[in-house]
């Protein structure tokens, strides 16, 4: 399948993807392909974390 950009739909909430991040993508297509875990959900927060951290200027 397709891989996940910005502004697509995430598999895990219906909503439209902010993220541009390369790496939060590729996760979000493989929970799309593959199914979801919480290690997966887990990732996801972290990831969420940093680009809020870098948003913020907090890193």
């Amino acid at each position: 399948m397709k891989p996940l950009k910005t502004g697509d739909p995430c598999p895990c909430c219906g909503m439209p993807i902010k993220s541009t991040n390369p790496e939060m993508l590729r996760l979000l297509t493989d929970i799309r392909d593959f199914g979801f875990s919480l290690r997966d959900a887990e990732r996801v927060a972290a990831l969420l974390k940093k680009e809020q951290e870098a948003a913020d200027g907090t890193m």
